[in-house]
């Protein structure tokens, strides 16, 4: 089975109060397939994000919402995704120039001590519960192999690097959202989209109404 690499989706559990990496959204070994999109859909300082990339951060977005029992509408997922891939570029770009890096053991250590958190808790625990099932559905035959995977290392380096971004950014005195800064990225932002999706002034889905 492909293993599909993680772009990693960050779900915190307040009754755990641990953060884990959940589903994949893409591969690298898996053949080409149709996706409706060209084949390059957009390109951040240089480096292109394909059509199949949209097409599974797309489904990843949908699935995810639709799991958490709020579906969203088709458009509002390509936009989301699009807006996604764009975003962690120049995130990754920003990170890269303000010299913030993270070595491959720091992103281990991270890996593994999340996993040692999910170890600690009960074998019914719906954190650990959903963990061992989005490892195996990623095509890891353990969390031993999915948290030494090349790729994994990898997206978790940028995780981190981001992380460490915005960290910097609200110590250096930045009183703004995260979500205006992100605005600020895609105003001035090298890049270029070449199918015709708005991916600024995002609106995401007001959380209901406690009862």
């Amino acid at each position: 089975m492909a293993k599909r690499i993680a772009l990693i989706l960050l779900i915190m559990f307040a009754f755990t109060g641990i953060g884990y990496w959940v589903h994949a959204s893409q591969s690298g070994s898996k053949p080409a397939a149709k996706t409706g999109y060209p084949a390059v859909v957009a390109e951040v300082a240089g480096k292109n994000i394909t059509g199949r990339e949209l097409a599974s951060e797309k489904q990843l977005i949908k699935n995810n919402w639709a799991k958490i029992g709020r579906p969203q509408s088709d458009s509002w997922c390509e936009r989301a995704a699009l807006r996604t891939l764009v975003l962690n570029s120049l995130l990754d770009c920003e990170a890269s120039k303000k010299g913030i890096k993270v070595t491959n053991q720091e992103a281990l250590n991270y890996l593994e001590a999340v996993y040692g958190k999910i170890k600690s808790l009960s074998d019914n625990n719906p954190a650990k519960i959903s963990y061992l099932k989005d490892v195996k559905s990623s095509g890891f035959t353990s969390p031993e192999e999915y948290i030494h995977s090349p790729g994994v290392l990898n997206a978790t380096q940028k995780i981190l690097a981001r992380t460490g971004l915005r960290n910097r950014l609200y110590q250096s005195g930045y009183s703004g959202t995260w979500q205006s800064y992100e605005e600020q990225l895609l105003d001035k932002g090298d890049y270029r989209l070449f199918i015709n999706v708005d991916i600024k002034n995002f609106v995401y889905p007001k959380a209901p109404a406690k009862q």
